[in-house]
């Protein structure tokens, strides 16, 4: 594998993946970096019969504990990046929409453990199975599957909590939408 062409191509998903994983903007740009420069040492120990995503991603959440341990506590909300490259220039209307999934998105990761938001992230938004998770993290599946549903639960208990901030009435007449 050249190297180069793996830096090129999977540049974004390691930027995205560090800052989902709660890395400041400030930092991401170095983190991303750090990561890179593990991928180059370790190359030849990739074991292609796994996805090479998986593996990139194993590599970030290790660089995230790492860098959750040394950072100093902030009560800066960090803002994530939009998952999806758009081919369309979206309106003010549809930016202000997107900025405000972000930021929930942002604030649901943000209660969410490392070790929860590892197997959300690979669960949820990269589609793994839970084997493949297992594997990437060196986990039982059984844990994958207690850490999945523990973060299921962080995020369903944000979700709602913003519901109801929205439109408090839905408190009082007893229903859920």
């Amino acid at each position: 594998m050249d190297f180069d062409s793996l830096y090129r191509e999977h540049f974004r998903y390691v930027w995205q993946t560090l800052r989902r994983f709660g890395v400041l903007p400030s930092d991401v740009g170095d983190a991303t970096q750090e990561v890179f420069i593990v991928v180059h040492r370790k190359l030849s120990t990739f074991d292609s019969s796994s996805k090479f995503t998986t593996w990139l991603f194993a590599i970030c959440y290790r660089y995230a504990q790492y860098y959750r341990r040394r950072r100093p506590k902030t009560d800066v909300a960090p803002e994530y990046v939009n998952d999806v490259a758009s081919t369309d220039t979206p309106n003010q209307e549809e930016l202000a929409t997107l900025q405000q999934g972000r930021e929930l998105l942002g604030a649901i990761l943000d209660a969410m453990t490392l070790e929860q938001r590892a197997v959300f992230i690979l669960y949820e938004i990269e589609q793994l199975e839970g084997d493949e998770i297992a594997g990437s993290l060196g986990l039982s599946r059984g844990t994958v599957c207690s850490r999945l549903r523990a973060a299921r639960a962080v995020f369903w208990r944000k979700v709602e909590r913003e519901r109801t901030r929205e439109n408090p009435r839905l408190l009082f007449a007893g229903g859920r939408s």
